[in-house]
């Protein structure tokens, strides 16, 4: 509309100085004024067949079989001419093809039996008869003439047989919702989708309704394989606000009454939130937003608009998630923390039997100097209920606020469980509560992105030996097990599990860290772990430490187990871990392979001590190793024949007599004596060992494979 105000304007200025100058020169004239307005000599037809704008409405016209009717003189007729631009969002190739539909929506473009100028329309709703037979209206107001979301352009191109207004977007309201999604270039795979569902019918006839059609590429790139075919009707019937047809101004309105955020009930029979965030109009919290530039396809019973990204009903969407997330509210108290913790626990789908709960405070830990319990209870937070699981306490000096414990319950059972989490002020004072939220059954979670957990994860012992101390708790130390458990490619499950018959029954936690150097000398914390309740009959904890396994497992440090967050000078567990755990003996080989020398010729395993089908018993026999063991390989004849692992291009990993690249690893934690080397053969190593031979007869050479 502005420019079209511009357009008129700059006419008018140039008519007026072009007036003013011929007073100046020639105040009186004899000669008779031109005609102003002489009669157009060129037909609709003409005018849409010389002018290169309009290629795409002519190959319609001419597929059509109309070209000629709009070249009749004879005939008058009104036309809104969508040019090029105007068929951009259509699939014309897909439209074209349908010859009932085609003319169909030409005819909807067309008023016959009257040249309908701008000045005839009148302020607000015109409705005027369409060639196809039907209604169409023309709607005027102080932004411009409007038709279905579609913007005039340029009114009034007047030809011999009519007139032309020229369209932004050609239009497909005498086309029912199926079709619509179908001509739209950007919403084809939805029919696809649709027409596949047996939702078709429904889309073409059912009155009334509001559709959000995910474009193209959400179809393309969405992975709908898992999903039962009852399922993925319900997913599209979530795409459909069936109370009435709403454009993007209604849309907006409704934002705007709503304070920016209104959840509407979808023709799936579950609500989609739908939120105003500055330009951006987005679904369920980011499932999708709403394309700008495809808004308002008006159809015979609907309208569609595009967004970018496919909405779940929250039944599916948790029923098929791999991670789901709770909030949990902070609760005003009368104890240390008065006014109470925000958190949120989330539940990690882990393989078929198991589930990850971890625990995390919005601002991190509390500064308190206790470990705050937590569980997951009964019933929900308004009646209270019973313990059911123990969660591993948050530490409240340090480690973030976070937590994680494993639950041997499948995923599923755990989301669909009738309960609440409570997280306490201590285990001293656990009526004091000072985090609280209902889960499962009883909220509505939070779908996350799952982690990409190890198909086949790592997973390394270290045992932690009762420490004697002067404390209240346990004098006599608690033996304990630490497990480095790979997780992912960066996030490693650290748990402790102390090695006794139920809970050590302290009226706390008890603190646990890894430490830098080894526990004869001593060192900092380096990482937090998870406390364990004194009160958990399992007396397990656990936390996912941000490293690498490689790495963890690769570090120089020790785990102390402490009496409690006031009491960290009382160490109760206490032991040596990675590349340093050879000082507490705890390196020691869990496989022991002796070797000797056939002369020069071959090598021969002569003794396996710790596992079985390490090798064969022939000449070079292949090794078979498994990663996360550790082996010690006793070669008798090293002295003449020391041994070596080499990759695929001849080079040592692993020398005896020699350097190899991989010696210096701390996961490989390589060690040489005189009557052999030891090593932990990593994910690394096996990745890259080939064969082992003597390093001075090439003759002396097997292979090595790595056990499933």
């Amino acid at each position: 509309m502005l420019r079209s105000k511009l357009i008129l304007w700059t006419v008018l200025a140039g008519l007026f100085l072009g007036l003013a100058a011929c007073d100046d020169d020639n105040p009186v004239s004899d000669d008779p004024d031109p005609d102003p307005d002489p009669d157009p000599t060129q037909t609709i037809g003409d005018i849409v067949g010389d002018d290169d704008n309009f290629s795409t409405l002519l190959a319609a016209l001419e597929e059509a079989g109309l070209a000629s009717a709009l070249a009749d003189e004879e005939d008058t007729f009104t036309v809104f001419a969508p040019n090029n631009d105007a068929f951009g969002p259509i699939n014309t190739e897909v439209l074209l093809g349908q010859s009932d539909a085609l003319e169909a929506v030409l005819g909807y473009h067309v008023i016959p039996d009257q040249a309908l100028t701008a000045s005839d329309l009148q302020e607000g709703e015109n409705t005027v008869e369409t060639l196809s037979g039907d209604e169409l209206t023309v709607e005027v107001n102080d932004d411009g003439v409007f038709i279905e979301g579609s913007e005039v352009i340029q009114t009034d191109v007047e030809a011999a047989n009519g007139v032309i207004h020229v369209l932004d977007r050609a239009l497909l309201g005498n086309q029912n919702l199926a079709n619509t999604a179908w001509f739209v270039s950007e919403t084809e795979e939805l029919y696809n989708a649709v027409v596949g569902a047996e939702l078709g019918d429904a889309f073409a006839n059912e009155e009334g309704w509001t559709v959000f059609g995910p474009n193209n590429a959400t179809f393309e790139n969405a992975d709908l394989s898992g999903f039962s075919s009852e399922e993925i009707q319900q997913i599209l019937q979530y795409h459909v606000y069936a109370a009435s047809a709403v454009d993007s101004g209604g849309l907006l309105g409704l934002l705007e009454e709503n304070d920016g955020t209104v959840a509407i009930e979808t023709l799936q029979g579950e609500d989609l939130t739908i939120t105003q965030d500055g330009d951006q109009i987005v679904f369920n919290g980011g499932q999708a937003t709403l394309d700008m530039a495809n808004l308002d396809y008006v159809a015979s019973n609907g309208i569609l608009h595009v967004i970018d990204g496919l909405l779940l009903p929250p039944s599916i969407a948790e029923a098929n998630a791999d991670a789901i997330s709770y909030d949990l509210a902070a609760q005003s108290n009368s104890g240390a923390i008065p006014d109470g913790v925000n958190g949120t626990a989330t539940f990690w789908r882990y393989g078929d039997t198991q589930t990850i709960v971890t625990l995390e405070l919005t601002d991190g830990a509390t500064g308190a100097s206790v470990s705050h319990p937590a569980h997951i209870h009964n019933g929900s937070a308004e009646e209270g209920g019973s313990i059911e699981y123990y969660l591993t306490p948050l530490d409240g000096s340090g480690g973030g606020g976070t937590s994680a414990r494993v639950i041997d319950v499948p995923f599923e059972e755990l989301t669909d469980f009738n309960g609440y989490i409570n997280i306490h002020e201590s285990v001293a004072n656990l009526g004091t509560v000072v985090s609280q939220g209902n889960i499962g059954a009883n909220a509505s979670g939070t779908v996350q992105e799952g982690l990409e957990f190890i198909e086949s994860p790592r997973s390394t012992d270290y045992d932690l030996a009762a420490n004697a101390n002067d404390g209240d708790v346990a004098p006599n130390g608690v033996p304990a097990t630490a497990t480095f458990l790979e997780l992912t490619s960066d996030l490693t499950l650290v748990t402790l599990d102390m090695n006794i018959d139920g809970a050590t029954g302290a009226s706390v936690s008890h603190p646990a860290h890894i430490h830098n150097g080894n526990a004869a000398e001593g060192g900092g914390i380096e990482y937090y772990l998870g406390p364990i309740d004194g009160s958990d009959a399992d007396s397990r904890s656990s936390k996912i430490v941000s490293e690498p396994y490689d790495t963890l497992t690769g570090f120089d440090g020790y785990i102390n187990i402490h009496e409690s967050v006031a009491n960290l000078g009382t160490v109760v567990s206490q032991g040596n871990i990675g590349a340093n755990a050879g000082d507490d003996g705890s390196s020691t080989a869990d496989v022991t392979v002796t070797i000797d020398n056939n002369g020069a010729s071959s090598w021969s395993v002569t003794n396996v001590d710790g596992a079985s089908g390490v090798a064969g018993s022939e000449e070079n026999p292949d090794l078979t190793l498994t990663v996360g063991t550790r082996y010690r390989f006793v070669n008798n004849g090293g002295g003449a024949h020391p041994l070596g692992f080499q990759n695929a291009s001849a080079e040592y990993l692993l020398n005896q007599d020699g350097d190899g690249s991989l010696e210096g690893n701390t996961a490989i934690n390589y060690e040489e004596d005189g009557d052999g080397i030891t090593f932990t053969y990593t994910q690394e190593l096996a990745d890259a060992v080939a064969t082992y031979r003597c390093t001075v007869h090439g003759s002396m050479e097997g292979a090595v494979q790595t056990s499933n």
